[in-house]
């Protein structure tokens, strides 16, 4: 069985054999095959809708990176990266140095962008470890942020950006 997302505007408990949880769902033959389909028990994460990001900034933003990178003679990936660490997520954490290693390798392995440095901490055998979180994880404010990053790096190079009013609506997920 697989998963399903399903977005809802209400929700009710009702109490009798148990607790249930009605939802109001704005799909209601995709939430009615799934119910069909179910067997044993399953798990329910809910939370507030969160707009998705716009493919549109994604793809604009690897696009100028891809740019940079001619430009400086390096690679988009390597444009990326030094951008989250300038402006991207980051948690600080205090790690024992011989688990940082294999620490940060788990933690890169998640994306181009998940970025992980150690530092001496002056303590004996303690390290500090910055771990920056890749865009993927990012909410509109924070893709926003990267975003402006890069085109304020393309424009230092002379390399064409988008309009204001462009990047406005890529950042909000918009599309026209």
């Amino acid at each position: 069985m697989q998963q399903l997302e399903l977005d809802f505007s209400a929700a009710q408990c009702w109490e009798g054999d148990g607790c249930w949880l009605m939802l109001k769902v704005a799909n209601a033959p995709a939430a009615r095959r799934w119910v069909d389909q179910m067997s044993g028990d399953c798990t329910a994460a809910l939370g507030p809708k969160r707009r998705k990001r716009s493919l549109d900034a994604n793809a604009y933003l690897w696009a100028l990176c891809d740019q940079i990178a001619k430009a400086v003679r390096s690679t988009k990936e390597e444009v990326y990266r030094a951008a989250v660490k300038r402006v991207g997520v980051v948690d600080v954490i205090p790690m024992r140095e011989d688990a940082a290693a294999e620490w940060c390798r788990r933690w890169r392995s998640r994306g181009i962008g998940w970025v992980a440095e150690t530092a001496d901490m002056g303590l004996d055998g303690w390290v500090t470890v910055m771990a920056y979180w890749g865009s993927s994880a990012y909410s509109t404010a924070e893709m926003s942020r990267l975003l402006d990053d890069v085109v304020e790096e393309a424009k230092g190079l002379g390399i064409e950006t988008a309009t204001p009013e462009q990047l406005a609506l890529m950042a909000e997920g918009c599309r026209r």
